[in-house]
């Protein structure tokens, strides 16, 4: 998937906060070059905006930072953005969600609060890159990361993310800002044959219980499994897989070479 550079305005991204500035970058220096991790789930305080990052992102953020230093026990960290449209179309049909990390204490926002909820952001697996640079100069690392997710046997499942580690406030020269690229990203699905599992260590026979614990495309007469995330053992030596038996999991999944 191409996607077109997201040319956030200088102005957008607001790093007025000394906390920052005094922050350790060095944790950071790895991800120079692309990283598959786990990323534990957060809590957010999010303004959602439709449109051209350019035109709607200094408001969005203006509107999250105001809200946010009014909460209990607010620190700040970096903010963070997500896109869920298609980001190689128009940006004026961008939907974006600027965000910044919550502590966990808070469940509400005050009384009167509008235009911002809070959210809890999902990750698990992500790949991530460090983009040292402008905005407008995002596109090619942001090819680099697909690259490598694709060459690792991943997909992306989920929006696009950034997160801003330095920009506007803290560095003069665009050149210099640092933005992590980021996507949550599952395994490959891989599929095998039955003749292929037939038999040990797999499966004991051409017909043989299948666990369902996923739901990925597939076809009948094949057995779809997840690279990796094989789920364990059953009695007598059986192998768990996500099975495609239209009777559903725990059924016999009949094996007909016809």
């Amino acid at each position: 998937m191409r996607i077109s550079t997201l040319g956030l305005c200088t102005a957008a991204v607001l790093f007025l906060n000394l906390s920052l500035k005094a922050q350790d970058f060095s944790q950071y220096e790895k991800l120079k070059d692309p990283q598959i991790s786990q990323k534990p789930h957060q809590k957010m305080l999010v303004v959602e905006a439709k449109g051209d990052p350019n035109a709607v992102a200094k408001a969005a953020f203006t509107e999250l930072f105001s809200i946010f230093f009014k909460l209990p026990g607010a620190k700040m960290a970096a903010p963070r953005a997500r896109w869920l449209a298609d980001l190689a179309g128009p940006k004026e049909n961008w939907v974006g969600f600027y965000a910044l990390p919550l502590p966990e204490p808070v469940t509400s926002l005050p009384a009167g609060t509008e235009g911002a909820k809070i959210e809890e952001w999902e990750y698990g697996e992500v790949a991530e890159i460090l983009h040292i640079g402008s905005y407008s100069d995002e596109t090619s690392t942001i090819e680099r990361l697909q690259s490598f997710i694709t060459a690792q046997g991943y997909v992306i499942a989920g929006p696009h993310e950034e997160e801003y580690l330095k920009g506007p406030g803290m560095v003069s020269d665009p050149s210099q800002y640092w933005t992590i690229i980021r996507y949550k990203v599952v395994k490959k699905a891989i599929r095998h044959s039955l003749d292929d599992l037939a038999g040990p260590p797999f499966f004991n026979s051409k017909s043989d219980i299948c666990i369902l614990d996923s739901t990925p495309p597939c076809v009948f007469g094949e057995v779809s499994a997840s690279l990796g995330n094989f789920s364990g053992y059953l009695g007598h030596g059986k192998r768990q897989f996500p099975c495609c038996s239209p009777a559903g999991p725990g059924t016999r999944f009949p094996y007909d070479p016809s």
